[in-house]
């Protein structure tokens, strides 16, 4: 395992360069990274910035950093993972699920 802070991109793009030193190549990503927080309009922007940082910014980085070998290899698979919270509701809870599942059509769309 290697500990990686999804909000860091350095710590992404030392996260890939270690994957693709193992074996030369990535063959999967499994973004499952999630954050939530409590709903309202008077959460301060630290808060809200800090969810769509982990639920939304971070997949899309990841994606960046893994496809250009997914492509070179002509290979690979993308999982992106997103909260149920999103389409049922889960009491005054802060999702980035509609967002999640966006960045989701959008990579099986474009890529494969």
């Amino acid at each position: 395992p290697v500990p990686t802070d999804v909000r860091d991109p350095a710590a992404v793009t030392a996260l890939v360069d270690r994957a693709l030193s193992v074996n030369g190549r990535i063959d999967a990503l499994v973004n499952n990274a999630g954050i939530g927080g409590i709903a309202s309009v008077l959460a301060d922007d630290a808060d809200v910035d800090r969810i769509i940082e982990v639920n939304l910014r971070a997949p899309i980085r990841l994606m960046r950093a893994v496809l250009p070998a997914m492509l070179a290899a002509g290979s690979g698979s993308i999982v992106n993972i997103g909260s149920v919270a999103g389409e049922v509701g889960i009491g005054p809870v802060v999702t980035t699920s509609r967002l999640e599942s966006s960045v989701c059509e959008s990579t099986s769309a474009s890529f494969f």
